[in-house]
């Protein structure tokens, strides 16, 4: 169902989780991320995540530490979860980790940090453990993924995409546009999903 927005398309950013989807094959990564620079220098502050938020040249402990000292947090705030253990694998370089460990360890530790998010396609949304049968025997590993999985669905957050296959159910509410056009706005992915095909 399209949902009736406000005289500002944007209204209401950062009161829920919300979707932009760019209907565009052309238009570059750097021209979404400019365009949302702009929309959010206007509106309200957000911190944004890339991929760069863990440095790779460090161990996920490092990073952690790092970012619990520049947030004045106690050095163990990311093991208050009495669920996540500390072992091993968070002492090796960020190159030498298992990648999804280091994924979900960066972007957990990002929505344990922030409020009002940004999110690009780099964020990983989705369960990075379901389809790995290795992974399905880390306890650690699913452990981490349980408390992402609660942060990300407590968190209020604004993605932008520009590719079908990064759509997902976890939003609120769903923007429709390219650069020259605004689309509508829908409260379901299947509705997004359906304003789409119509407009090919």
């Amino acid at each position: 169902m399209k949902v009736p927005l406000c005289e500002e398309p944007f209204s209401g950013l950062g009161e829920s989780r919300t979707l932009i989807f760019f209907n565009s094959k052309n238009l570059s990564f750097d021209s979404q991320t400019d365009f949302i620079a702009k929309l959010i220098d206007h509106k309200f502050s957000y911190a944004t995540y890339s991929k760069n938020f863990f440095d790779n040249r460090i161990s996920i402990n490092d990073n952690l530490q790092f970012h619990a000292i520049r947030n004045n947090l106690p050095k163990d705030f990311f093991f208050e979860d009495s669920r996540i253990k500390q072992d091993e694998r968070f002492l090796k370089p960020g190159r030498m980790s298992i990648e999804k460990l280091w994924t979900l360890c960066s972007a957990s530790c990002f929505l344990m940090l922030h409020k009002n998010l940004v999110l690009n396609k780099f964020f990983p949304l989705k369960n990075l453990i379901e389809d790995s049968e290795e992974s399905k025997n880390d306890t650690n590993l699913i452990s981490i993924q349980t408390r992402f999985n609660e942060l990300r669905d407590s968190s209020n957050y604004l993605m932008y995409i520009s590719e079908k296959g990064k759509i997902s159910s976890h939003f609120d509410k769903y923007i429709l546009l390219n650069m020259e056009e605004y689309y509508g706005c829908y409260n379901s992915d299947l509705d997004l999903r359906k304003a789409l095909k119509n407009l090919c």
